[in-house]
């Protein structure tokens, strides 16, 4: 390789490998920084076990605010911190919602800058008591959340 090629390449691959934060500190990109961040939007989507029993689904809204990732269905709202991580496809996002009897939620999923995708929740409920989770869920229950127009 000559010189020249060689400084393209490098450039090439500390683009690549750089990661989106600083990426748009050096450029001043400021859409590249707005399309990154999660906080401030809403998915309106449903939720839906893996296995028997996503025979059913509900409907509720993964929103983002001031550094909380937070689930809404019906009357009920949850929140946590999340935290994200840059990747060749956008961002990943991940949160720990805990809930009664130990019980807790581990989100995770990717933005594109667009959409939501690949959105889990990973329900862990092994010392909850309650009769009717025991009778028929699991004690690590996955569920899988798809926002509309996916």
């Amino acid at each position: 390789m000559k010189a020249r090629e060689i400084i393209i390449f490098s450039m090439l691959l500390l683009s690549i490998c750089t990661p989106v934060s600083a990426h748009n500190r050096e450029t001043g990109d400021q859409f590249q920084t707005a399309k990154w961040n999660l906080d401030g939007k809403s998915f309106h989507g449903r939720i839906r076990a893996k296995g028997l029993a996503g025979l059913f689904s509900a409907e509720g809204t993964l929103s983002f605010k001031g550094g909380h990732l937070i689930w809404s269905v019906a009357e009920t709202q949850e929140s946590a911190p999340y935290q994200t991580t840059s990747v060749a496809k956008g961002i990943v996002f991940s949160a720990r919602l805990a809930g009664e009897s130990n019980t807790y939620i581990d989100w995770s999923g990717l933005y594109d800058g667009v959409s939501l995708t690949d959105v889990k929740a990973i329900w862990t409920r092994t010392e909850e008591e309650d009769f009717i989770h025991d009778l028929f869920l699991p004690d690590v229950v996955e569920l899988r959340f798809t926002p509309e127009n996916h």
